[in-house]
């Protein structure tokens, strides 16, 4: 029961930032208005009564919700506050590498470097062509003083090889995007 608690606060918190963006004029392109209308056709397939496409829907409305407030706590500072949003958002779409990317980020911002390195290779492992995933293994890679492999990364990036990793991300990492949903 306390899980579906969690949910309904994220969800009143996501509906009111929704709500009250709304009421401007002109709607620049964000992730709340991106969020309003994923909602928006999540509750028109509910209308409809294609509960498939609604649940699909709401799912990539609560995935993207989370990422959302994970960025928003680790802007902050809470960081752990922000691992925990960046889990539930990868709970929902798993193979997000944005998502997974944002997480790197927030780790590297805590110095928790392996961490760090184990989001950003899952990301190169589902999109061996970003070269923005690349980057920040390299940067890790860096800050971990392991110049060789940062090197042997970069160099690959740049002639679109994949990355190998003399170390290997957890399995257990997020498998989904929603990037392109």
């Amino acid at each position: 029961m306390e899980g579906f608690r969690h949910y309904g606060t994220v969800l009143a918190v996501l509906l009111q930032t929704l709500f009250a963006s709304a009421q401007t004029q002109t709607i620049p392109q964000t992730p709340e208005n991106d969020l309003q209308q994923r909602y928006n056709a999540a509750r028109a397939y509910v209308t409809t009564g294609d509960q498939e496409r609604a649940a699909a829907e709401f799912r990539s409305f609560l995935a993207q919700g989370f990422h959302v407030l994970a960025n928003a706590e680790a802007d902050v500072g809470d960081f752990e506050a922000a691992q925990k949003f960046f889990t539930e958002s990868l709970s929902f779409v798993p193979k997000d590498t944005a998502v997974l990317l944002d997480r790197a980020a927030a780790y590297l911002a805590e110095r928790k470097l392996s961490q760090a390195k184990m989001a950003a290779a899952r990301a190169i492992e589902l999109e061996p062509e970003n070269l923005q995933a690349t980057r920040v293994l390299v940067r890790i890679l860096f800050q971990q003083n392991d110049f060789a492999e940062a090197r042997c990364n970069g160099v690959c990036s740049a002639s679109n090889q994949p990355f190998k990793s003399n170390t290997t991300a957890k399995t257990s990492e997020p498998k989904n995007k929603t990037r392109n949903t």
